[in-house]
């Protein structure tokens, strides 16, 4: 009875796409700062070197939201340029880089914390710590231990330190300050760096702490010079999923006390399924210890406070921070960098043509360009993975609720959560006008969905179900159609694609070749790991594993300690479950298990 639902006037396709710098702002002044460079001379190395400040700001997100938004985020110390996903980084492999925070984050948080959460030895909780902890991580870099914003590595802007915080031996530090040092010792891919302070991880992350961090190479720039890849840096998309405060907020969620509408909106209710006495809740989606069957035994009273939730999933699609965003391209070639920079939504990616009789929709019978991935958060593909964006989410036959897809596929281009795609998609010869929707059909949780987390044009009123009430044609809530792709005049590119295929292949064979290291690259690049090998895109390396929880299963992704000195375990990539280090244990009521609409697949 407290999970609330974005404004539902939210236009889709209002906004344009926020680009890299000033030159990329949208027409509400939206775009992706980057970080300002200085070189220094750090053990005898030409040294790239970064200065940031976390703090709290506000920023329009889009003209229909009804106020500004808060956040916490990263600002560059040179410029103060304050916007959401600020502080972009391209590194250069063999240039290490020296980053600086400085935390000037305010002692109250703009969403609620769960101060019952674990948060040091002996019992500490996070209400026993201050609210205002960060702790920097590079999410994929090979770092060293000091620098890698392990969970207690954390500091505060009083001077308060986390067990294991150490800056940069040999660099200088200003006060309420954290140095990284970054070796950049990697092939050229897309990595992120975010807040990882242990308890508030989810948070820190949703609020805002996180931005991309780009390592280039010899290699990336010969493909560049060669034809081969559009340019060295492409399009990047940030993709996540947010909630945000409705104007009748305390109708919704009568217990709310944080942001005001327009702000974020983060879940902090536990809505039991059954309450005590037998009684079902419609609304609920949790089961509570001491009303399932059987009941738990010795389960006791909920901790005051304890408001964590293991997955957050919500209504509204942002890339790069616009709010189903428009961006337009030549009709040549285009790289985009996508990651899932969700709390823990999957994504299914197919490209579609935009409907001719219902604007704003996917014609989701007709595939769109093909999509040819270069690279995942492991670099570079041994060869290119095309997705032909003919293959809707595969669902799975044995499931009779129809909310559940194959977790092995075969799929599109699936991305979980922390996952990156390095695409290159072809528009040549593709008509000035024409536009295409990136659409999604992932379940969330995945693999087996709840239908309340499954926001499109059209969809049923679920709101006597504590879901959203029925989304309206060519608004949000929509976790469906997600960024509209307009195609422009000028000339395409001169080398056939069937020839620029080849020619790629056999340069990435090439690299693979002369850059394989079999006993070394385990450690070196965090022993990622080969992953669902029914799609040919995870036929290299990954950092990510892709298994999830959800729908009545408990979490398969395996955890390691929190803090340790080089991360060998699988890396998680679901915030909510960094932020404690811990395996959920919700279920999804089966009773919310309605058939996953995706033979009505508009919008």
């Amino acid at each position: 009875m407290a999970f609330a639902q974005s404004p539902t006037k939210i236009r889709k396709f209002a906004v344009e796409l926020p680009g890299l710098g000033p030159s990329g702002a949208n027409r509400i002044g939206q775009y992706l700062p980057m970080a300002t460079k200085h070189t220094v001379k750090f053990a005898g190395q030409n040294t790239d070197l970064y200065d940031l400040v976390a703090t709290k700001f506000s920023q329009t997100m889009h003209p229909d939201l009804p106020g500004k938004t808060q956040f916490f985020g990263y600002t560059d110390m040179f410029t103060l340029d304050q916007k959401y996903l600020a502080g972009v980084i391209v590194a250069k492999r063999g240039t290490p880089t020296i980053l600086t925070v400085r935390n000037l984050v305010p002692p109250k948080h703009i969403l609620p914390v769960d101060p019952t959460i674990m948060a040091g030895p002996n019992g500490q909780m996070v209400g026993d710590l201050p609210l205002n902890r960060i702790a920097t991580h590079l999410h994929g870099g090979l770092t060293p231990w000091f620098s890698d914003g392990t969970p207690f590595q954390w500091f505060t802007p009083s001077g308060m330190r986390g067990p294991s915080f150490m800056n940069v031996p040999g660099f200088p530090a200003l006060p309420n300050t954290g140095t990284y040092y970054y070796t950049n010792d990697q092939s050229a891919r897309l990595v992120w760096y975010h807040d990882h302070a242990i308890g508030i991880t989810r948070l820190n992350a949703y609020a805002g702490l996180a931005s991309a961090y780009i390592i280039t190479d010899d290699f990336e720039a010969n493909l560049v010079s060669q034809g081969l890849l559009p340019d060295l840096v492409g399009i990047p998309l940030v993709i996540q999923d947010k909630g945000f405060v409705p104007t009748n907020i305390f109708s919704q969620d009568p217990t709310w006390k944080w942001g005001s509408p327009g702000e974020l909106w983060y879940p902090h209710d536990y809505e039991v399924n059954t309450f005590s006495g037998g009684t079902p809740n419609p609304k609920g989606r949790w089961d509570w210890g001491p009303t399932v069957v059987p009941p738990s035994v010795g389960t006791l009273p909920l901790a005051k406070g304890a408001c964590a939730i293991p997955e957050a999933f919500f209504d509204t699609i942002l890339i790069n921070g616009g709010l189903y965003p428009v961006v337009t391209v030549a009709p040549k070639r285009v790289r985009f960098r996508m990651l899932n920079g969700s709390q823990a939504r999957f994504y299914h990616l197919n490209l579609h043509p935009e409907s001719k009789t219902i604007p704003g929709e996917a014609n989701v019978s007709t595939p769109g360009p093909l999509i040819y991935q270069v690279g995942t958060e492991g670099g570079f593909l041994t060869s290119v993975a095309v997705h032909r964006n003919d293959r809707p989410i595969p669902l799975d036959p044995a499931d009779s609720t129809g909310t559940c897809a194959l977790p092995d596929g075969p799929f599109n281009l699936l991305l979980a959560p922390a996952e990156r795609a390095d695409v290159v998609i072809d528009f040549n010869g593709v008509p000035a006008g024409s536009s295409f929707i990136l659409y999604n059909d992932a379940p969330a949780p995945f693999p087996c969905g709840d239908m309340r987390n499954d926001y499109f044009t059209g969809a049923p009123d679920l709101t006597a179900f504590g879901g959203a009430p029925s989304t309206q044609l060519g608004h949000g809530p929509n976790t469906r159609t997600m960024m509209k792709i307009v195609v422009s005049g000028g000339n395409g590119d001169s080398v056939w694609t069937s020839k620029w295929l080849a020619d790629l292949n056999v340069q990435l064979k090439t690299n693979v070749s002369v850059q394989w290291h079999p006993r070394s690259h385990a450690h070196s690049e965090r022993r990622l790991r080969r992953i669902r090998p029914p799609d040919p895109n995870h036929g290299n390396l990954r950092s990510e594993r892709s298994q999830q929880s959800g729908s009545g299963y408990l979490g398969t992704r395996l955890h390691g300690r929190c803090d340790r000195a080089a991360k060998g375990g699988s890396h998680r990539g679901v915030a909510d479950y960094e932020s404690n280090c811990r395996r959920p244990s919700n279920s999804l009521p089966p009773g919310k298990r309605a058939t996953h609409p995706a033979t009505a697949r508009r919008g």
